[in-house]
């Protein structure tokens, strides 16, 4: 068995053991180079030294990509935030031995970098790689399902911390919320698609493609003072796994001054309605399983959650 760091012939490899590693509902089954190249070695804090592989008959066996998080202004790199970003292992009879090694040398490799403690997959905006490869509409933790890695992290001394509930709604069966309120807000409202305009921090432009964002503001009439606004991205390729075209929420905010009168889910429905005119036939929500706030509002859209992801940390 060989360990070493990955070397730019690997990447084959890696995409072999990518397929082999498991068909997860939330793991995009197709990766190749090509694609392998635009999510994770395209990035420009990429790393070769932080991909480390275990090798046996030519063959990669297993896989730990190790990485640090985004700071809170999403300007750059939070280095005291590792992120353990992928753990890929082959079935069959691989010893647990070499999962332990693997995570022992991304583990040796953030320390040395100056982290204090390291997350799987992390929770946005812990997530510098594999969006729309793993997970969803965001990057966050381990699917519920990833047994094989499951095992990895507990015998390796991670504790689970927390879940997040992803949820999915058809827009062919999508129907907005209609009462006194929500008409009330659409005369004193409108929610303008601003999709053409940049990037308006660092991880949205590392993130996401230029095409694949939809940015929506939503504006007073009488003033035109923005109130609040909407992003999507298409979640390229993983939606290639559901046969829909799909878009996946990642942000909703809305300014103090306006809160607390039902213009959260005017923006979601209202943005959803367009989308679903635009040709878009999935949405994915996630959220927190604390955050009753989401919780109550994906209720209230009739949002179904489909699947989990659990949130893994290590003091290191």
């Amino acid at each position: 068995m060989q360990f070493r760091s990955f070397e730019n012939s690997d990447t084959p490899l890696i995409c072999d053991l990518w397929r082999q590693h498991s068909n997860l509902r939330g793991k995009y089954h197709g990766l190749n180079p090509a694609v392998f190249e635009r999510v994770v070695l395209s990035k420009t804090y990429f790393d070769p030294q932080s991909v480390f592989l275990a090798l046996e008959n030519g063959a990669a066996v297993g896989l730990v990509h190790v990485a640090f998080g985004i700071s809170e202004n999403q300007q750059g790199l939070d280095y005291q935030k590792g992120v353990i970003a992928q753990l890929l292992l082959r079935g069959g009879d691989q010893p647990p031995e070499v999962a332990t090694k693997l995570l022992e040398m991304g583990e040796t490799y953030l320390r040395e970098h100056g982290s204090s403690h390291v997350e799987f997959g992390g929770y946005f905006p812990l997530s510098p790689f594999y969006l729309g490869l793993y997970g969803g509409s965001r990057f966050v933790g381990m699917l519920a399902d990833d047994q094989r890695v499951r095992l990895a992290l507990g015998a390796a001394g991670y504790e689970a911390y927390g879940s997040v509930v992803i949820n999915h709604w058809r827009l062919g069966d999508f129907r907005q919320v209609i009462d006194r309120q929500q008409l009330m807000i659409s005369r004193s409202y409108v929610l303008e698609n601003v999709s053409d305009s940049h990037p308006q921090t660092w991880l949205q432009a590392c993130h996401y493609d230029a095409i694949a964002q939809k940015f929506f503001q939503l504006k007073e009439k009488r003033t035109g003072e923005v109130a609040g606004q909407i992003a999507f991205w298409e979640m390229d390729p993983l939606v290639e796994n559901w046969g829909q075209n799909g878009v996946g929420l990642v942000e909703l905010s809305v300014l103090p001054q306006f809160r607390r009168k039902g213009l959260a889910t005017y923006m979601v429905g209202e943005s959803l309605r367009q989308l679903k005119q635009g040709g878009f036939g999935l949405v994915e929500i996630q959220h927190l399983e604390t955050d009753n706030v989401v919780k109550s509002l994906c209720k209230k859209l009739e949002f179904k959650p489909i699947d989990s992801t659990v949130l893994w940390r290590k003091d290191l």
